[in-house]
């Protein structure tokens, strides 16, 4: 028959129970089992994993105009007017915006109606752009200003060796956009009067939506973001995180050892991925300020498995000349050591993001801390999940294929089986590394353990003849 090998049930904390009272988390007695359970959180994580990863290939992420590139109006509803998606599309349409993002956001002045479309150029800025080449200027010399009749005025200065003629200018603007323009050059100053400006995009959104909105114009905001931006800020990101993963397996070599450094890495990657696949899944959209968050929850991450890994350094002197525990056991009783912390400081991080998010981002309506506050509020779950099921376990099974620590948990195999023969009166033998009792028919001598040391059963006290 079968026997198991006994086990420390509780995890070389003498005196604790598999009931956990609330008094044992501020105490350090619990016992929760994690790294015995390392596969259910392998299999866990890779789930997560894998879940993030297709949902980034088939769904992508929810890029915001930063990234893009894109013009974006934003006008705030009169208080007798129900912002609609469906009705901001239906005024959209025939301005030629059927693929323009329309999204309506609720605060504390009202509600208000987003549009984001590709980049619009303005007809305005296109002929200051096309004057500016011309003359050898910056796009800034080239000054205009609108007239109460609907037209505008471009003024500027050629420089002192320019010789483009009058001709020359008015075919150049026309070329942009403009009708009819009055050029006239005075020396090397150029002024241009349009007595009627070319239709803009830009303008035509903005009445549609400041006339659906029940507002003057001019209290619709419009912004524009080329492209490039979002690529700069795109790189910067990505060089921080290389340089972050560069200082952070420094420290951890120097500060502990290479392979708790490899440990943390993995589960920082982890976190960024699982983080990432959160927004593709939700279609969160992702700004500056959530690349920001994202930076901001590695340092919190690592600041949490370093608590972890500083609990398992202090207790790894110790542990092969005690040789009461072996590694993972030792891993684990660090663990429950330092959970109480763990618990502590993601509860009172995640307190102010979700302060942010509740009362800051849907309460008050500063949606420009909505996504810094979201990305804050994944990564911190995140971040203290993987301390514990990631990073952790992975040391664990990685340094007790160490020899020294092989050779104690074979100490401890040997020292469990024995124990077992002399609890249970049965002599336990060990075939192919798994414990066995040997059945002994009554009054026979069993058979000697192999390659183990047999207790012998203990005698029966004999009782005192009376005279």
């Amino acid at each position: 028959m079968s026997l198991a090998t006994p086990t420390d049930k509780t995890g070389g904390v003498p005196g604790v129970d598999r009931r956990h009272r609330f008094s044992d988390f501020y105490h350090e007695r619990t016992n929760f089992q994690f790294i015995a359970h390392s596969k259910r959180w392998l299999i866990f994580s890779g789930t997560l994993l894998l879940i993030s990863v297709t949902a980034l290939a088939f769904r992508g992420l929810n890029l915001g105009i930063e990234f893009e590139g894109g013009t974006a109006w934003q006008v705030t509803v009169a208080d007798d007017v129900d912002a609609s998606v469906s009705d901001v599309r239906e005024i959209l349409d025939p301005l030629g915006f059927e693929d323009a993002k329309v999204s309506t956001l609720s605060g504390s002045s009202g509600e208000s109606v987003r549009v984001q479309a590709e980049v619009v150029q303005d007809p305005i800025r296109t002929m200051s752009i096309a004057l500016a080449e011309q003359a050898g200027l910056d796009e800034a010399d080239i000054l205009f200003e609108r007239s109460e009749e609907g037209g505008g005025t471009y003024t500027y200065t050629l420089p002192e060796d320019s010789e483009l003629t009058a001709e020359e200018i008015e075919t150049a603007i026309t070329d942009a956009g403009a009708t009819d323009p009055d050029v006239v050059l005075d020396g090397q100053n150029v002024t241009i009067t349009l007595a009627e400006l070319p239709s803009s995009p830009l303008t035509d959104v903005a009445q549609a939506l400041a006339d659906y909105a029940g507002v003057d114009v001019s209290e619709v905001s419009i912004s524009t973001v080329g492209p490039t931006w979002g690529e700069t800020v795109t790189r910067k990101a990505i060089q921080a995180l290389l340089i972050f993963f560069v200082v952070l397996a420094v420290y951890l070599t120097f500060r502990f050892e290479w392979k708790m450094a490899v440990s943390s890495i993995v589960a920082v990657i982890h976190d960024i991925i699982v983080s990432v696949g959160v927004y593709a899944i939700f279609q969160f959209e992702v700004s500056p300020a959530t690349v920001t968050a994202f930076l901001t929850i590695l340092g919190f991450s690592l600041y949490d498995t370093v608590v972890v890994f500083d609990k398992i350094g202090e207790n790894q002197k110790t542990l092969t000349a005690t040789g009461r525990m072996t590694y993972p056991e030792m891993v684990n009783r660090s663990l429950n050591a330092v959970l109480m912390r763990s618990l502590s400081t993601t509860i009172v991080a995640l307190l102010p993001v979700i302060s942010l998010l509740v009362v800051g981002a849907w309460i008050m309506g500063a949606t420009s801390l909505e996504s810094f506050a979201l990305a804050l509020a994944v990564g911190l779950g995140i971040g203290a999940y993987s301390s514990i099921f990631v990073a952790s376990p992975i040391l664990a099974t990685w340094k007790a294929r160490e020899p020294q620590y092989r050779a104690l948990e074979d100490r401890r195999r040997r020292s469990s089986l024995a124990a077992a023969s002399v609890s249970t009166g049965v002599p336990v033998i060990e075939d192919n590394g798994e414990p066995h009792a040997v059945a002994v028919p009554e009054g026979v001598a069993g058979p000697p353990a192999v390659g183990r040391t047999v207790a012998p059963r203990p005698r029966q006290p004999r009782g005192r003849k009376r005279r």
